[in-house]
């Protein structure tokens, strides 16, 4: 028994397989066709953001790598600049060394190292002056020096003496050393004892070794006094001072001390 056929089945294939389309179905493909018009342009803005917002990343990050490198460069730079800062010091400290070696001083960078700690030991020393760098005198040996000055130019001093005292003494075997012009006990004591050759009385006072003469005569008796030196001299050597004269005259007793000592010399 044959079968049926759906109607409706049939008509959609027919209306598919129809070349001869309705109206509304011009207009459904019309307005298609329109819809994939416009997202063509705005497919053409989507690539160029993306290729503008592409292009903004890569000259970012080239700009980026360019930075690093000319901090590279810089830093190169610098590190070529200051090693060769150090080798030129290494050649001219080198260059001093050499020259210090021609001239004799073979001292070397590692002596001077060592020298730096004694260097600055010295500087510690309160007997160094560290503002000029000079050393200070022992305030010890300075006075030591002086002393020895001092003692050398006494004795220069007191060679003079020797030579205007032994001038005074040739005068007479009995002499008379007086400070000042004034006539005093001890002269009229003396020139009243009749004593032959006559004794002289000197006036120092005008002598022009004066003052050195005095400082000897007082290293004689040890004594800072003026008054206290030897007055009284017979043939060049000390009898006594003023007050040892005149006891001895008031005692009786210059008399017979005076020939004993003047023996040969003076009589009385």
């Amino acid at each position: 028994m044959p079968q049926r056929k759906s109607k409706s089945a049939s008509f959609y294939i027919d209306i598919e397989k129809s070349p001869n389309l309705g109206d509304d179905d011009k207009q459904q493909k019309h307005l298609q066709q329109h819809q994939q018009q416009n997202k063509q342009p705005r497919k053409l803005m989507i690539i160029s953001i993306f290729s503008i917002f592409s292009l903004g990343v890569l000259l970012l990050f080239l700009n980026y790598c360019t930075g690093i490198n000319l901090n590279l460069d810089k830093s190169s730079l610098l590190s070529s600049s200051s090693t060769n800062h150090n080798t030129e010091l290494f050649i001219l400290q080198q260059e001093l060394i050499n020259e210090d070696i021609n001239n004799g001083d073979l001292r070397s960078p590692i002596s001077d190292e060592k020298k730096e700690p004694e260097e600055e030991k010295q500087n510690e020393d309160p007997f160094i002056d560290g503002d000029d760098g000079t050393e200070k005198e022992d305030p010890e040996e300075e006075t030591t020096v002086e002393e020895e000055q001092q003692q050398q130019e006494q004795e220069a001093d007191f060679e003079k003496v020797k030579e205007s005292l032994d001038e005074i003494f040739s005068i007479s075997p009995l002499i008379i050393l007086s400070l000042n012009n004034r006539v005093e006990k001890l002269h009229k004591i003396i020139m009243n004892l009749n004593i032959d050759p006559e004794p002289k009385i000197i006036n120092l006072s005008k002598h022009p070794n004066y003052i050195n003469i005095v400082k000897y005569l007082q290293n004689i008796n040890k004594s800072d006094d003026e008054d206290n030196i030897p007055k009284v001299f017979l043939s060049g050597s000390p009898i006594g001072s003023d007050d040892e004269i005149i006891e001895m005259y008031e005692n009786d007793e210059l008399v017979d001390y005076l020939k004993a000592k003047g023996q040969g010399l003076i009589s009385i």
